[in-house]
């Protein structure tokens, strides 16, 4: 009897250790690049938290080349966007891309 239960724990262990690699293969799935809007425009630009999300097209939001007014960037989870190196780079530079929209 005891002999048949150490067979089935180490069956069922193997079988948990199997389904864990195979689900490590998998890509983790993308998230989604959002539109976030400063909250005010004296709000800093390369704080995740001075962003609250915007469901329009940012370049209506935005025109002009002067300050931040919206980015493109990934939900962290928390309601703010992921605000990437490249990204607060990008902000700093004050100059417009893809990704960083500029209002006068």
């Amino acid at each position: 009897m005891t002999l048949m239960l150490v067979i089935l724990g180490i069956t069922v262990s193997a079988g948990v250790i199997a389904k864990a690699l195979e689900n490590k293969n998998e890509p983790l799935p993308k998230k989604a690049i959002t539109a976030w809007e400063l909250t005010s425009p004296s709000a800093n630009p390369t704080l995740e938290t001075s962003y609250q999300p915007f469901t329009g097209n940012p370049e209506e939001l935005c025109s002009g080349s002067e300050d931040v007014c919206a980015v493109m960037a990934e939900d962290r989870g928390d309601g703010h966007p992921e605000l990437t190196p490249s990204l607060i780079n990008q902000i700093n530079k004050q100059a417009p891309a893809e990704d960083v929209y500029f209002k006068n």
